[in-house]
């Protein structure tokens, strides 16, 4: 009985699963890579406990962004102002220096970005947002 010469051998068999093996090593690596800069500019949620995904498309609700600009302000307040009596800080400004992004500000109501500014008046907070279709009781343009 005479043997196929045209099967692979063994060897070439190795060689052709190690090239393959190369190759879906440098593309895991890059999906990975990819994966990760989606994480960090926040368009993919890996909040396993929540089950509503807040992206650009989705927003908040007015008590949520009016929490956000709230948060904001506060670390603004202590890190730039301490304890004086009388501060207005606007959405503007913490966009400005960081410590808010337009996302944080997009309503899920109007699928609109609201602006605003908090009152420090003897270092209690007072927040006003205006939005498309909802303003805070209060607010003064």
């Amino acid at each position: 009985m005479k043997l196929n010469k045209h099967g692979w051998s063994m060897k070439e068999m190795i060689i052709f699963c190690s090239i393959l093996f190369v190759f879906l090593l440098i593309s895991v690596f890059y999906i990975m890579r990819l994966y990760s800069g989606l994480e960090k500019t926040g368009k993919i949620n890996t909040d396993k406990n929540s089950s509503e995904t807040k992206t650009e498309e989705t927003g908040y609700s007015y008590s949520e962004i009016e929490e956000n600009v709230l948060q904001a302000s506060f670390d603004l307040y202590n890190e730039e102002y301490g304890n004086l009596e009388s501060v207005k800080i606007t959405t503007d400004r913490l966009r400005r220096k960081g410590y808010l992004t337009s996302k944080d500000l997009k309503s899920i109501y109007d699928k609109s970005f609201c602006s605003g500014y908090v009152n420090f008046v003897e270092g209690d907070p007072s927040v006003f947002i205006k939005c498309k279709s909802y303003e805070t009781d209060g607010y003064e343009d």
